[in-house]
């Protein structure tokens, strides 16, 4: 659990989703008219606010929603004062494009007179998404210098340094010190300001409503790395059989011969399949990686701990899932294409017969893969790749968000996920599995030293750069 999580009574604010909507009219002043100009604004409104901090209701709220509530005459005074001169009021005209935008005819008084567009809109909130931007921090100033203005935020004697900078910002100061604080602070009194306002979500709703989708556009550069080829893949195998068979002492079964030998070919199979066109780049070789990563921690696993009874107990194991799967599928009335039950019969009887063939529910040494990788000594592999390939295997949240969605090039809809219309191109695993292949090669040959074979090659780089969408 993160530390921030861990706060007692921590309700965090979101200045993307309630926030941004509230200060948009400032965010479009400030991507839309010289910085400079808008801070003179920004400052004359300050003023205005100061005028009213020994009244008995001072104003300090000045987003869309705290506007709505003043009184009728500071309405008015503070929109036109923001709206003028008239530079100001077509940089506010976006404003208009929502029909829930509070005390909208108050608006349209002052900003009518121009036509409002969907552009500088877009524009203004692409800028401001990101909280901690500068013109996302040129807003929360505003917000915070009314405060302090209208009296209503004080600071100790000892802080008057902080102030001036809040104050005369940015123009005073360190800004690496001074934008932290004026972050922290707007965001300190976000609930206060912003209590029960409705003006946000009915902001997003019409963003949503009244302008379309479309996919974000971004540069896309890919490198393919040839670490291999089939033909040097299939000399390995061809190779691998060639020492199988010199090394074999017994037609009786003999689980570690066969489990290493077995593990070997099963991972060349498995390198071969990723071989054919755009399948090292596909989600099935997310799972093909994993299953090589498996066998690999495994294999060190068994060979590290020596034990004639954990090689048999491996063996036994995958026998009786043989078992169980052929029992349950032949209860089952409908059939399947996957497998063939005959086939299932015959390898759970092959060893023994399936009478006194026991089926284990849990892992095969009563523990499970992350543990194997430690008493191997191997964690670090297991850290690399095996969490997350796993999670296309169980078909969680992050794989599927980052496989079958877009982001939305909208800024309006809050880079919300669409639909992917193109198949996505995944980062190619052929090197990783290359590698995880060539260490299962590595640590049979210390069982069989005649298996001084590798599958990686000389590589070199192929780099494609595309738009996104080639």
């Amino acid at each position: 659990m993160p530390p921030l999580a861990q706060l007692p009574n921590m309700n965090p604010s979101s200045w993307r989703d309630n926030r941004l909507p509230e200060m948009i009219w400032a965010g479009l002043l400030f991507s839309t008219l010289p910085r400079n100009n808008v801070f003179e604004k920004m400052n004359e409104l300050a003023t205005y606010f100061s005028k009213y901090r020994d009244s008995e209701n001072p104003i300090f709220n000045i987003s869309l929603s705290g506007i709505a509530q003043m009184p009728l005459d500071k309405q008015e005074e503070i929109i036109h004062l923001i709206s003028t001169p008239d530079e100001f009021a077509k940089a506010l005209s976006p404003l208009l494009l929502f029909d829930s935008l509070p005390i909208k005819d108050k608006w349209e008084k002052y900003l009518s007179r121009h036509t409002p567009e969907w552009k500088p809109l877009m524009v203004a909130v692409a800028k401001l998404l990101d909280h901690q931007s500068q013109e996302s921090t040129d807003c929360r100033w505003v917000r915070v210098v009314c405060m302090i203005a209208a009296g209503q935020l004080s600071f100790p004697k000892e802080m008057e340094e902080v102030v001036k900078g809040i104050v005369y910002y940015p123009d005073y100061g360190d800004l690496r010190v001074v934008r932290p604080t004026i972050r922290a602070t707007e965001g300190g009194f976000a609930q206060l300001l912003d209590q029960e306002s409705s003006w946000p979500s009915k902001f997003w709703a019409e963003c949503l409503e009244k302008t379309g989708c479309f996919p974000l556009l971004r540069s896309n550069q890919e490198t393919f790395n040839s670490v291999t080829t089939i033909e040097k893949i299939k000399s390995v195998y061809s190779d691998s059989i060639d020492v199988c068979n010199k090394t074999r002492i017994t037609t009786a079964v003999d689980s570690k011969h066969e489990t290493i030998f077995g593990m070997i070919f099963y991972s060349l199979r498995l390198l071969m399949e990723l071989m054919r066109i755009n399948a090292s780049q596909s989600i099935s070789a997310q799972l093909v990686l994993r299953s090589l990563v498996e066998c690999y921690i495994t294999l060190t696993y068994l060979i590290k701990k020596g034990d004639d009874i954990l090689w048999k107990s491996y063996r036994v194991f995958g026998s009786g899932q043989a078992k169980l799967s052929y029992l349950k599928l032949e209860l089952n009335s409908e059939s399947t294409n996957y497998v063939n039950v005959e086939t299932l019969q015959e390898l759970a009887n092959e060893d023994i017969w399936e009478e006194f063939l026991p089926i284990e529910l849990g892992h095969w040494t009563n523990s499970n893969l992350r543990k194997l990788s430690e008493e191997a000594g191997i964690k670090e592999i297991y850290d690399q790749y095996y969490p997350w390939a796993s999670s296309y295997l169980h078909g969680h949240w992050g794989p599927i968000r980052d496989t079958v969605y877009e982001t939305c090039g909208n800024p309006l809809h809050r880079l919300h996920r669409i639909p992917s219309t193109q198949l996505r191109t995944l980062p190619d695993v052929l090197p990783d599995a290359c590698r995880i292949v060539d260490l299962i090669l590595g640590i049979a040959s210390s069982c069989y030293p005649e298996i001084q074979l590798k599958v990686s090659s000389e590589n070199f780089q192929i780099t494609l750069v595309g738009d996104g969408n080639e």
